[in-house]
């Protein structure tokens, strides 16, 4: 999962997180991106599998959507984990980067790092 599609599945999982489905507008502003650009992310992660349109143009995550999303947080955590080992910085603030560093990795690579946590 790519760091730009896992930030968008975040978005979506905060808002289902306080209760509701997460609208387009929601999203944009929550991530600062341009509704045009929303709608684009949407449409490619419906193709994916990974969300689903509701008839009131909300937006859920899927269940394969919630696996997907749940695995690349375990991810994120470990390459927080990671950095903040070799920077001595916390971990809060290594998310940023460890969301990038997670959405370079192979799928491959990222099953190896989580390994030990299954």
């Amino acid at each position: 999962m790519t760091a730009s599609e896992y930030r968008y599945m975040r978005a979506i999982a905060k808002f289902a997180d306080g209760g509701k489905a997460a609208k387009m507008t929601d999203v944009a502003a929550d991530l600062g991106f341009a509704r045009a650009s929303v709608y684009k992310k949407f449409c490619l992660l419906e193709q994916q599998g990974l969300i689903r349109k509701r008839d009131d143009k909300s937006v859920v995550l899927t269940e394969e959507g919630a696996r997907q999303y749940a695995r690349q947080t375990e991810v994120c955590k470990v390459c927080a984990q990671m950095l903040s080992k070799y920077t001595g910085m916390q971990e809060s603030l290594l998310m940023h980067d460890a969301v990038a560093m997670a959405g370079a990795l192979s799928h491959r690579c990222c099953s190896a790092l989580l390994k030990d946590r299954q």
